[in-house]
């Protein structure tokens, strides 16, 4: 597949040249342009040698034929020029560079060179243009022989939708775009032109991914050869030390986001442990926006950015103001209080009825809109005084492309395995889910959840559809493990052409009150029913829940305890429940 893209660039670049070649000779171009007045002052200004350039109809030309062979850096200097100008280069002096590109390989140790193309990455125009065309002819990796590496180099998965070069491109130009305020986000806008050293932030973006195609983990890779090359750009001891750690930690806070509770305080305060300081994570935020936006048209959504968004805001306020010296009684107190804020129409004996029904970890673990959600709800259920109370609401929350499905009834083994399985059957996306027991014996189960699309799910008549599935669902009218097997025989056509391990992890540390099972394997239908069923059959209770899906890879995290309310920390009962767990990724249909 390398060759193939190779292949292709070659002939895309070839027909670019050849089409400027065109243009130059058939279509006549005013000279007096924007180029020629920046090239006019460039030339004014003492320290930028425009002397071996000329525009040649519009374009940046040599003035000498044989100017790469007295100058070599002249290699580098056009496309500084170029960029500093906004003119391009002319055909035929893109054709010479192709001819020179072996004399790039003594400039790579020159501090002049080196500080031109730091120039050029950080350049206050986006540099992305600039880049391509290098990478296009050749230039960008035979300067930097680890970013040669990653050229044409396709990712084998249904995530990435561009070769790793492309992707980095990509990713530098989302910052750039950030930089502009292009995304309508005020607030990613302001923290990227907070980062003290922008250099530093063009090079960890260029960086990040130049590890991969290797055996080794492509970060700590990628760090490695980011540490190499840092005495070519004249970094400090400092700087180096934070490029190194951005690019090796620079998926730790897209897993946390996506794979872990973020209400859960442990997390929070082992994140900002990790980061340490905040420029840290305002260039650690930025990077993981601009790589998960390089990843393909439509792999970003407003749920992702709200997980990051909160992870940033919640870690900023440990490392500026120790939010985390907070006792966990004065946080729960403080939610309290402004749950009571939210109720001011409530009488206040009803509050305190709805406060003293729930259970202390549940007033760290739902948004404060949740909250009175869930009030209005076990309200409503108190007036009915029914034996058997069920209840199911849906909100959304379209900014966040999310919709929410509360459920409310009496609390019971496999709950959530159905809800999962209800989900499953109307072939909807879970990203999130939690289910608490109130102290009267109730289940509040609240699963936040997408179309297939990565929006909310907002159809009316699926809406009423997926109701009318949960309620069958708890009635015994329908059988999950029944209803899907016809789901599970429709494999996706492009999932067959993929094969991923499936892995299953337990942690206790990552969290004061839960063990954490996080599950890794190959995506398919009813995938998450399958596997909570088999949790709730081995008598593990599942408090939450935070799904991820990266293409055909599914990543399914459970935050549990068993019957008796504690960790699972026995080693052999861990090795039983991993061995029942992975089985689930190889059974046929007719098994599950």
């Amino acid at each position: 597949m390398k060759h193939y893209f190779l292949v292709a660039k070659e002939v895309g670049d070839l027909t670019g040249i050849f089409c400027a070649a065109l243009e130059h000779t058939h279509k006549q171009l005013s000279f007096e342009t924007r180029a020629l007045a920046r090239l006019q002052r460039l030339r004014r200004n003492t320290v930028f040698d425009t002397t071996d350039f000329d525009l040649f109809d519009n374009r940046i030309g040599l003035v000498n034929p044989t100017q790469f062979d007295k100058k070599p850096l002249n290699l580098l200097r056009v496309f500084e020029l170029s960029i500093a100008t906004g003119a391009f280069i002319h055909p035929v002096t893109l054709r010479r560079i192709t001819q020179n590109l072996k004399k790039l390989e003594k400039l790579r140790r020159s501090k002049e060179a080196n500080q031109i193309f730091l120039h050029i990455l950080s350049h206050d125009r986006s540099p992305v243009a600039t880049l391509r065309r290098m990478n296009e002819t050749g230039v960008l990796g035979r300067f930097l022989p680890s970013f040669g590496h990653i050229v044409g180099m396709m990712q084998f998965n249904m995530y990435h939708s561009f070769t790793v070069d492309e992707h980095t491109l990509q990713a530098i130009g989302q910052y750039y775009q950030i930089l502009e305020g292009s995304h309508d986000q005020d607030h990613l806008s302001d923290i990227a032109k907070n980062i003290s050293n922008h250099k530093l932030m063009c090079l960890a973006l260029l960086y990040h991914d130049i590890g991969k195609g290797r055996e080794e983990d492509h970060s700590i890779l990628g760090a490695q050869i980011a540490k190499e090359d840092a005495s070519r750009f004249d970094l400090s001891d400092s700087e180096t030390q934070t490029l190194v750690w951005i690019i090796e930690n620079h998926l730790l806070m897209s897993d946390t986001a996506q794979k872990r509770d973020l209400s859960d305080p442990q997390t929070i305060r082992l994140f900002a442990n990790s980061v340490k300081t905040t420029e840290r994570l305002k260039m650690l935020y930025i990077l993981t926006v601009c790589d998960i936006r390089a990843v393909s048209r439509t792999t970003w959504n407003n749920w992702k950015g709200a997980l990051l968004e909160q992870l940033y805001e919640e870690t900023l306020d440990v490392l500026t103001t120790g939010h985390s010296t907070l006792n966990r009684k004065e946080r729960i107190e403080s939610v309290q209080e402004t749950l009571r804020q939210e109720l001011k129409d409530w009488q206040p004996a009803d509050i305190d009825d709805f406060i003293n029904s729930q259970y202390p970890h549940y007033w760290l673990a739902h948004p404060i809109e949740t909250q009175v959600h869930h009030a209005e709800i076990l309200r409503k259920l108190s007036k009915t005084q029914n034996e058997c109370p069920f209840f199911i609401s849906v909100q959304q929350f379209q900014e966040q492309d999310s919709t929410q499905v509360c459920l409310c009834t009496l609390d019971n083994t496999g709950l959530f395995a159905r809800m999962a399985g209800a989900v499953a059957l109307s072939g909807i996306n879970v990203i999130e889910a939690r289910t608490f027991t109130t102290r009267n014996g109730l289940a509040l189960a609240t699963f936040w959840i997408q179309d297939m699309d990565g929006t909310s799910y907002d159809d009316g008549y699926r809406i009423d559809n997926l109701k009318a599935k949960i309620e069958k669902i708890f009635k015994g009218d329908i059988t999950p493990r029944t209803a899907l097997q016809p789901l599970r025989k429709r494999k996706l056509s492009k999932q067959k052409f993929f094969r991923i391990s499936p892995s299953v992890s337990f942690e206790n540390k990552e969290s004061d009150f839960y063990t954490i099972i996080e599950i890794n394997g190959q995506d398919r239908p009813g995938l998450l029913y399958e596997l909570s069923r088999c949790l709730s059959e081995n008598n593990i209770k599942i408090f939450s829940a935070v799904i991820a899906t990266y293409g055909e890879h599914a990543v399914d995290v459970f935050y549990v305890k068993d019957l008796f309310g504690l960790k699972v920390t026995d080693i052999k009962r861990q090795a039983l429940l991993e061995n029942k767990l992975l089985a689930v990724f190889n059974q046929s249909p007719l098994e599950s």
